[in-house]
C-alpha cells in the first residue's frame, strides 16, 4: 500500500525511492492499482462476507466480488449474491 504526496519527494530529495517502487510495482498483472475508496469498498465487502456456522460455506451479500485465497494455489472468486463449498477447500 502507497501512500503520500509528491510534494513530500521534493521536499526530502528523495524520489529515487519512489522510481525504484515504481520499477517493481509498475505494470504488472498481479497487482491491483486501486483507489483509497476502491480499497475501503472491498475491505468492508471482505468483512461483510457470512460463514456457517460449521464453517463449510460462505456467502457474499454484497455487490463487490472477493477473493479467497486458501494458500497452496487454492483460490475462490466470490462473486456478488454467491454462496460457495469451502469445506475441504483447505489442504
Amino acid at each position: 500500500y502507497l501512500w503520500g504526496h509528491s510534494y513530500e519527494f521534493n521536499d526530502c530529495d528523495n524520489w529515487d525511492i519512489m522510481e525504484k517502487f515504481a520499477e517493481k510495482a509498475g505494470n504488472r498483472d498481479d497487482v491491483w492499482y486501486c483507489t483509497n475508496g476502491e480499497l475501503y469498498d472491498y475491505v468492508k465487502a471482505y468483512d461483510s462476507l457470512e460463514y456457517s456456522v460449521d464453517g463449510a460455506s460462505v456467502f457474499n451479500p454484497t455487490s463487490t466480488s472477493v477473493w479467497l485465497d486458501f494458500g497452496g494455489g487454492d483460490e475462490l472468486v466470490l462473486k456478488s449474491g454467491e454462496t460457495a463449498k469451502i469445506k475441504g477447500f483447505f489442504r
